[in-house]
Order: structure tokens, then sequence, then C-alpha cells
């Protein structure tokens, strides 16, 4: 009885999520820690059988068996924390560090758990996870379709030119809950792929912030490459990423500097593009002056290390004047 009520709260939980990330992306956090420790519950109240077969019913500790990883993610956890005693702030580190820790130990016992159900219940779960998905879909349509009419009705506010730019990160979310629904919907029904993803093409076209279509265009490739490579395509993704990374602060300030490729730039794209190329500009003179350590936990907010190269930069304030580039 336990685990059917525990498995009838993950399929609620699942079908939400991606309503919920296109409504109120900002709740989403908080949703994933009360499921978690709604999970916690059902739980602890699983019956404790001295005669229960440990293969039919697996433990926690039996589920968990990627301990490389838990490895790893405990060590950044330890640099993080180490950062936060040199970092430019002093309180805002350690409420952010408590912040990732709680949704990381969340998402670990989300993933923990839910493996002490049976495949078919899994399955289930997963197909209410893509009913989830195609209602947010309809959402946005019906939010393009009245101008955003739900949200102005609800938070009264005016209407404006571009409806959906609030829905910017609802989008940016759907285009990280689609592809591993395409997965499952790969081996038990391929149609409905054709259904969603020529629907988030099209809202991710919808926005004046381009990050949604090359988020779904990155988002294809990775798709294409690790349903044909597999692991293949998962090690060779990471390992240029750590590439990237390591060289990334080199590449922004000898090839990407903002006002030459504000110039090239249509118009509608200069809002999106130039403001992140400053941001990486920023980013980039910070981290050449300390590689190793760093400036400590979100220290990049710190308004005295962004003297003379950003906001308070005269070139960044003669660009946003002249070209309509957004502050964030």
């Amino acid at each position: 009885m336990t685990i059917a009520c525990f498995a009838f709260f993950l399929r609620s939980a699942f079908m939400l999520l991606p309503l919920l990330a296109a409504a109120v992306p900002y709740g989403l956090p908080l949703w994933l820690v009360l499921t978690a420790l709604t999970s916690l519950f059902f739980l602890s109240k699983r019956p404790n059988s001295p005669h229960t077969d440990s293969v039919n019913e697996p433990t926690i500790k039996l589920s968990l068996p990627w301990k490389n990883f838990m490895g790893i993610l405990s060590l950044c956890f330890l640099w993080m924390a180490a950062s936060c005693v040199w970092a430019r702030t002093q309180r805002v580190p350690y409420k952010l560090l408590c912040y990732l820790i709680t949704l990381s130990i969340s998402g670990i016992l989300l993933s923990a758990s839910s493996t002490i159900l049976p495949h078919k219940e899994l399955c289930r779960i997963m197909r209410f996870f893509i009913y989830g998905i195609c209602f947010a879909i309809l959402f946005l349509f019906i939010e393009k379709i009245t101008s955003a009419g739900i949200r102005h009705f609800i938070k009264q506010t005016p209407p404006d030119s571009h409806p959906l730019n609030a829905y910017s990160m609802s989008i940016c979310l759907l285009t990280l809950f689609i592809w591993p629904a395409c997965f499952f919907l790969n081996q038990y029904k391929r149609s409905v792929i054709l259904f969603i993803l020529p629907m988030m093409l099209y809202l991710s076209t919808q926005f004046e912030s381009h990050a949604a279509t090359i988020g779904m265009n990155l988002g294809i490739i990775a798709f294409i490459s690790v349903y044909f490579l597999r692991r293949y395509a998962l090690y060779t993704g990471g390992a240029l990423v750590a590439i990237f990374m390591l060289f990334s602060p080199q590449i922004t300030l000898r090839y990407m500097h903002p006002l030459e490729i504000e110039d090239q730039l249509p118009n509608q794209a200069k809002a999106s593009y130039v403001h992140r190329l400053w941001i990486w500009q920023y980013v980039a003179h910070r981290a050449l002056e300390k590689p190793l350590t760093g400036w400590g936990l979100d220290s990049s907010r710190d308004p005295t290390l962004k003297q003379g190269l950003l906001w308070h930069s005269p070139v960044f304030n003669i660009a946003k004047g002249s070209k309509g580039v957004k502050r964030n």
C-alpha cells in the first residue's frame, strides 16, 4: 500500500513539474525539496519485515551504485565551501552553498528512492511526465495566442509587444526536460516525438532572446550524438566542455570583443548577445587574475570587482545607450 501511494505521488509530482517550469520556474527548487521530503516520508513508512526478500525489495543503499559520482560531487562541494573563506562577501556564499547542497541532496534522494519501484511503475511515471510536458507546451501556446492573457490577468499588468518574453526561462527549462522524455518515447511511442520537438522548436523562436533556440539546437545535436554513440558521446562532450572552460578566458579576450561582434549582429539579437559578451569579458579578466583559487563563491556579484570592467565602464555605457543593450 505504501509503495502504491508513493508511486501515485511521484506520478503527480512529475506531471506537475513541467507545468511549474512553464508557469512559475522560480518555484522549481522548492517543489524539488518538498517532493524529496515527501518521498522520504513514504520510505520511512515502508514495512520492514525480516521475511522480506532483499532482492525483490531493494533498499536505498542497494539503489545507490554511483559512488564515484558521489565522490566527485562531494569534492566539488568541499572546494566551494573552502572558497567561501576568501569570498568577497561574507554571508551570501554560505547561504548559496547551503542552497546548492539542499538541492543536490533532494535530487539524490529522489533518484535513489525511485529505484525501489518496479520498472512498469517507472514507465508510468515517465508517461505522466510527458503528459506534463504536453500540458506545458499547450499552456505556452495559449499564452502566445492570447498575448500572455493568463499572466496579465493574474498579475494585473498591461500587455507588451513581446508577451512571451516573460517565459524565456520557462522555455529554456522545457528544452532540458524534453530530452529524457524523447529517449523514453523512442522506445515506446515515437510518434509523440513528432509532436513535441516541432512545437518546442517553434516556441523557442518566439522570443527576443535566442537562448532557447540555441539550447534546442544544441540539445538536438547532443540527443543524436548520445543516441548513436552512447557513452562515447558523453565522454567526448564532457572532455570538450572541460577544455573549453580552461581556455575560455583567452578565447573571450582575444576573439570575442563585444563592440566588434555587435556591429555584425542584427538589431533584434544585440540585447541578448552583447550583454553576455560583456559579462564574459568581465569574468575572463577576473579569472586570469586568480586562475587557481578564484575570487570565492558568488563573488562575481561584488560591485567592487566590476569597476572599470562592466557596468561602470564608460565603453559599456556607450554601447548600452547607443545599441539598446539591456542591463540585467
